[in-house]
């Protein structure tokens, strides 16, 4: 399993939740995958990117185009909606990446 994390400055969690799938995305690509299972702690991304809630942010807007863009290039993708409790491995990358200021793995 992949992970990386990027300083973003400030941001709000929903672009930081987009911005890491993104990049998940593009990584999973270089590595020539062509299936993949996507987990979020974030409810609402989940459901955005299923089709069952809209973006209406402008900001999101953007990069949630970019991610709906980029998993069309996967043969077969998956996301699912898992507990925060699930997912500490995510907390400790994005917290790395704002005590360092800095980005690993990209």
């Amino acid at each position: 399993i992949w992970s990386g994390y990027k300083f973003l400055g400030t941001a709000t969690n929903n672009v930081a939740e987009y911005t890491a799938m993104l990049l998940g995305l593009k990584h999973a690509q270089r590595l020539g995958i062509a299936t993949l299972k996507v987990e979020c702690d974030s409810q609402l991304v989940v459901r955005q990117i299923e089709g069952v809630y809209r973006v209406k942010n402008v900001d999101l807007k953007k990069i949630y185009s970019q991610v709906m863009k980029e998993k069309e290039s996967f043969s077969k993708f998956d996301v699912k909606h898992i507990m925060r409790a699930d997912n500490a491995r995510a907390d400790e990358l994005a917290n790395e990446a704002m005590d360092t200021r800095d980005s690993y793995g990209l």
